[in-house]
């Protein structure tokens, strides 16, 4: 680069030379020499900053032996991982002949997104030399993208798919077979009251409804003359108790007063109750095997559901715009469309995963996984709400022999009633 330096003369116009000194006689100031001659700026050069920057460098190049491409990344961590326990994988850094080494000015870049688009926090931490210990906690379930990077460049295989379940395990459990206060005899259905954490359990077999509180202290029984076999319980959004007894509905208030019967000419059989979000009530008919969607106070039809190959729906729930339909004769789950249509069946007879053997009870968890009362096969069975299978809880160590009913409580466990053990079995 050149630079002229020549000195630059400014020239005064001789007109605001003489405006000025009109000024200065107005204010009548002396001055020792009077404004007559010409100005001259000059502009000097500061030659040691100009050498300063003519030797200066916007920065500097570092040279790695590290090949991002024979790099690789391996561990449990890259595959699949469970909702609340801390995973981890390593990352080794190559060279191009693909040996181990190492280098401090290797830049990587470890970025775990969950299904909703959040950045995940991690921890990185340096182990062997050119190995890199990655660990994070999931906490959502759904597929995960980890990406990693090595001075700017991706290594094969990023982004990897990762899949995050939750494996639910046995907590406790209470009640025990009899007639006394806490005891069961066919606990028939289950359900939580979210406002309160009161737990209802339909006690078919003694003829009542028994109330515990969320830390399943008995609160008192539900009986009536009327509520013979109860199959059905369930809590509307204001906290009553709709009750479903030899194929009629009751509604009982908090305190476990009764209020009034509910009746729908549309109705013929009711057999089970549930209440979708919006508070509408979602019935199981089991004359002409239907599901029907009434209005909260269940005197209106909205919808009816049926599927002329299946018979006796045994339990109903809607989840995002759909209803999901369990049919124990076909051992399958079906789902229906908002408007009633069929779009897809989940599960298939057998004992395997991905079958299901009379299957009952249904609830959505807090992970929107479909949970099923696998009756048959003495378990519960978890799937995506699309269908895919995601898990099991089963087996002599988690104590299920009749799953009958499942309900999810408001900090994610689930309630089972198992009407062989005459219990109510809890999972977190």
């Amino acid at each position: 680069m050149q630079r002229n330096k020549s000195v630059e003369i400014l020239q005064v116009h001789q007109d605001l030379i003489e405006q000025c000194r009109g000024l200065l006689n107005v204010e009548k100031l002396r001055t020792n020499k009077p404004l007559h001659t010409a100005l001259h700026a000059k502009y000097k050069i500061i030659e040691e900053l100009v050498e300063s920057v003519e030797h200066a460098g916007p920065g500097r190049v570092l040279v790695s032996d590290t090949d991002p491409l024979q790099s690789v990344a391996e561990g449990k961590g890259l595959q699949e991982a469970e909702v609340g326990n801390e995973t981890h994988f390593v990352i080794t850094t190559k060279d191009s002949s693909r040996k181990q080494c190492y280098d401090e000015n290797d830049q990587i870049i470890v970025k775990v997104e969950t299904p909703s688009g959040e950045k995940l926090k991690h921890k990185m931490t340096c182990g062997n030399i050119g190995e890199y210990n990655v660990y994070y906690t999931p906490n959502c379930v759904g597929q995960h993208d980890v990406a990693i990077e090595i001075n700017g460049q991706p290594l094969t295989g990023s982004p990897w798919r990762v899949h995050l379940s939750h494996h639910y395990k046995p907590l406790y459990s209470f009640g025990s077979p009899g007639k006394a206060q806490g005891q069961f005899d066919w606990p028939y259905d289950i359900a939580i009251n979210y406002k309160t954490g009161n737990i209802a359990v339909a006690d078919s077999g003694n003829n009542r409804v028994q109330l515990f509180s969320s830390e399943r202290e008995y609160i008192k029984a539900i009986s009536t003359q009327d509520l013979i076999k109860p199959t059905s319980v369930a809590f509307t959004r204001s906290g009553d108790l709709i009750v479903i007894a030899s194929y009629r509905i009751f509604c009982f208030n908090e305190s476990g007063k009764f209020v009034k019967s509910i009746t729908n000419k549309h109705l013929n059989k009711p057999y089970r109750l549930t209440i979708a979000r919006d508070g509408c009530m979602v019935v199981c008919d089991w004359i002409d095997f239907t599901v029907k969607v009434l209005t909260p106070d269940g005197l209106q039809l909205l919808l009816t559901i049926s599927d002329p190959n299946c018979r006796h729906p045994c339990y109903a729930v809607c989840h995002q715009d759909s209803y999901v339909v369990s049919y124990p004769l076909a051992d399958n789950v079906k789902v229906f469309s908002k408007d009633g249509e069929f779009m897809y069946r989940i599960g298939t007879p057998g004992s395997c995963d991905r079958q299901l053997g009379l299957p009952l009870g249904l609830t959505i968890d807090r992970f929107s996984n479909l949970v099923v009362c696998d009756h048959g096969n003495s378990r519960l069975h978890i799937f995506t709400i699309d269908g895919k299978f995601v898990s099991s809880i089963g087996g002599q160590h988690t104590g299920l022999v009749r799953p009958q009913s499942v309900a999810v409580s408001a900090t994610g466990q689930l309630f089972v009633t198992d009407i062989e053990k005459h219990c109510v079995q809890v999972f977190q």
